[in-house]
């Protein structure tokens, strides 16, 4: 008889103990760092002997972390542990850009080339940050009219003009299938609930808000990319109102500029993936922490003397 986690369920090592981060439910349970080896034996050893060989002074403990793991449906006895293949953890996109921020004021840049440089990358999520009142809602709609028929799959709306009312809010986000939501900052009067939000805080203080580094996103998605990548920076771009082009919207550092660089270039650039497969394995902040694969991380990364931090812009 043998003993195994269910596919869904990754084991990660960290420098004081490890988890089991289930991928399937969001759940983590911590166990020792030691029991990580113990579970490497059992996908190829039966119980029985790996009770013999590793446990002689007490064989009863094994069987209670087992019926720990079995109560909590974190495994389960197999007979043929060939039959249970792990999971390929590899990470693919068929593109160079999955996810992209655009600050649209209608004055630092024209938009139209650049919703179409974002399609021939492959984007299939896009923040849109507006900064316009409605005067200029006739424009936004003609640029969504564009985003109808491209890759985008999912398009989430930050309005900075707190004059926005509720009932143009509400068609907007009727009008166009691809909108995930539409969050109206700086309101007078707060609504929640609903895809269409509003909002008293400014579009920086609700960015704040969510800078927490003890979130998790316990996704097989994510947790096959971070294997990798950064997530942060993998894959990303964001074009600020004047045009600059970043890996990330809120870094000072830029990479160009779309009124005069193509933004296919930039982002196929050595210098603008730089940090793309400096992974949560390689910083400094994070690397013994067995939740670094499935931690939420928005922050900027820098290097130090051949290491990498995170700038937590406190």
């Amino acid at each position: 008889m043998y003993f195994l986690l269910y596919s869904h369920n990754v084991v990660v090592s960290g420098k004081d103990k490890a988890a089991i981060c289930d991928l399937q439910h969001a759940r983590v349970m911590y166990i020792p760092n030691a029991f990580t080896a113990v579970l490497e034996k059992l996908k190829t050893m039966e119980v029985n002997d790996v009770k013999n060989s590793l446990f002689q002074n007490n064989p009863d403990l094994l069987e209670q972390y087992l019926a720990k793991l079995i109560d909590h449906k974190m495994g389960r006895y197999v007979d043929d542990p060939e039959s249970f293949p792990e999971l390929d953890f590899s990470y693919h996109f068929p593109g160079i850009i999955h996810s992209a921020v655009m600050e649209i004021d209608f004055e630092g840049y024209d938009p139209v080339p650049v919703i179409t440089d974002l399609d021939h990358c492959g984007c299939r999520h896009l923040e849109l940050r507006i900064k316009t009142g409605t005067s200029n809602l006739s424009r936004l709609q003609e640029l969504l009219d564009i985003w109808e028929e491209n890759m985008v799959q999912s398009i989430d709306i930050l309005w900075e003009d707190g004059r926005t009312n509720e009932k143009e809010a509400e068609d907007l986000y009727q009008m166009f299938q691809k909108i995930n939501s539409v969050t109206v900052c700086n309101a007078p009067v707060e609504k929640e609930g609903t895809p269409v939000r509003f909002t008293n805080y400014s579009l920086q203080e609700l960015e704040r808000r969510g800078f927490k580094a003890d979130k998790l996103i316990l996704d097989m998605k994510y947790y096959c990319e971070s294997l990798r990548y950064n997530t942060t920076y993998h894959q990303k771009a964001a074009i600020d109102y004047s045009g600059n082009i970043k890996n990330i919207i809120f870094d000072p550092n830029s990479f160009g500029n779309v009124n005069q660089n193509r933004l296919s270039d930039i982002v196929n650039s050595s210098e603008f993936q730089r940090f793309w497969t400096v992974n949560a394995d390689r910083i400094e902040d994070v690397k013994d922490s067995p939740l670094r694969h499935v931690t939420y991380n928005p922050f900027p990364v820098y290097e130090k003397d051949g290491k990498y931090f995170i700038n937590h812009l406190n």
